[in-house]
């Protein structure tokens, strides 16, 4: 695992000749800090990288430097569906009852994806599936 502050040190002190970048991940960016070091450039650039690196967060970092390292981080297409279930049932919820359209339109995810995610949701009892009496479109609401 590659270390926040460890690659913001890296950035601060060494960063004229791409040392953080080859310890991110990044060696074609550190061979072209080594190859223009001389000119002050690339130190300049590191000085402001450094300080990108100590505001960023830690899930942004990982996100960007770790995620082929990191075993929890392996799982991230699980934790964004996770996340849509969630966002689908609160729409069923505040809308009493919410249909496929008003689903894709509020996640802004597509329509394939949340219509999967939505018979997921049936499927384990969490929405039962109806019709509106007005116009006869299928809604889901919760449970």
């Amino acid at each position: 695992m590659r270390n926040k502050i460890i690659a913001g040190l890296l950035a601060l002190f060494f960063g004229s000749f791409g040392i953080h970048k080859f310890y991110v991940g990044e060696g074609g960016w550190g061979i072209f800090y080594l190859l223009f070091f001389w000119t002050l450039i690339p130190g300049m650039v590191a000085f402001f990288e450094a300080i990108g690196l100590f505001l960023m967060s830690e899930d942004d970092f990982n996100l960007r430097y770790n995620r082929s390292l990191s075993p929890s981080l392996q799982t991230m297409p699980q934790t964004v569906k996770e996340r849509l279930d969630v966002a689908i049932l609160r729409i069923c919820r505040e809308k009493n009852g919410a249909t496929l359209s008003d689903c894709v339109i509020e996640t802004g995810e597509a329509p394939d994806h949340v219509e999967r995610t939505l018979q997921q949701l049936y499927q384990r009892g969490f929405l039962t599936v109806g019709n509106r009496s007005h116009d006869g479109a299928v809604i889901y609401t919760p449970c």
